[in-house]
């Protein structure tokens, strides 16, 4: 069985818990306390395991570890001190598309420049690349990247602590099958996290969340200051994702057209998606 669920862990809160409460039923504006034996309906044990800010819960009775999962990745990423990063913005989306569709958006490049243009003066396709995927997860990066006066610009904030010369002018992007991708910026990061819809397969539920590591202030930015460039940078990965959620709701009607007979446009804008259907 693949990684069943993935969740956020944050170094404020970095640990995990459950609580059961009783069943109640509500007559005549009084709760009354059923009788429920939490012996007999106890929860159930899971498989967790944690790597960075993320926590992957498997139902597997005896599932693969974590680490094989993985792969290279943490090796990959070991300059990132992910585990000590912070939850800083979020926001929940409800797209009406199939959560795959979500994630092949991700990982292809084909609408880069005409949905996400103020991005492409950052992260410029032409500086796009694959790097070498692993079993579990693709990998591709911009390299170098274009500082041009936005938000997300590497000068906004610190570099992290512990990144090389060359990590300080890439932005790397990272896919883990199923449903979860990563962007690695220079002074923060950010995840999506996309899931099914129970009912419908037409309709997701996507999450975003942005990261970023103790010490990203730069020296002396007040308060007011560390704030505005944070909402800036929430700001400017929100206004792209609301981009691409409006292409995606447009793109779900072109694939479901009969008289496209599928197949590649440019195998180079989308080898990471056919890696991962792989």
């Amino acid at each position: 069985m693949p990684l069943s669920l993935l969740v956020l862990l944050t170094r404020r809160k970095s640990h995990c818990c459950a609580t059961v409460t009783l069943i109640t039923q509500k007559k005549r504006g009084k709760r009354k306390k059923l009788d429920f034996d939490l012996e007999k309906f106890h929860l159930i044990p899971v498989h967790v395991d944690t790597w960075g800010f993320l926590v992957f819960v498997n139902l597997d009775q005896d599932p693969n570890p974590l680490s094989k999962q993985l792969g290279n990745l943490p090796e990959t990423c070991k300059n990132y001190p992910l585990e000590k990063y912070d939850v800083v913005k979020s926001r929940v989306y409800k797209p009406e598309c199939n959560w795959k569709l979500l994630c092949e958006n991700f990982m292809e490049w084909y609408h880069l420049s005409a949905v996400h243009p103020a991005l492409c003066d950052f992260s410029v396709p032409d500086n796009h690349e694959n790097l070498p995927a692993g079993e579990n997860y693709i990998n591709f990066r911009t390299y170098p990247l274009a500082d041009c006066g936005g938000p997300a610009d590497t000068d906004v904030f610190n570099f992290v602590d512990g990144i090389n010369d060359e990590e300080k002018k890439q932005l790397a992007f990272y896919h883990i099958y199923p449903n979860v991708s990563i962007s690695l910026y220079t002074h923060s990061a950010y995840t999506l996290i996309m899931l099914p819809d129970a009912k419908d397969p037409e309709k997701s539920t996507e999450h975003l969340t942005l990261l970023m590591p103790p010490g990203s202030r730069c020296e002396g930015d007040s308060d007011e200051v560390y704030s505005k460039k944070v909402d800036g940078l929430m700001d400017f990965v929100v206004w792209s994702m609301t981009r691409m959620l409006i292409s995606v709701k447009k793109f779900r009607k072109v694939y479901r057209n009969e008289a496209y007979p599928g197949g590649r446009f440019a195998i180079e804008l989308e080898s990471t998606c056919t890696t991962t259907n792989k």
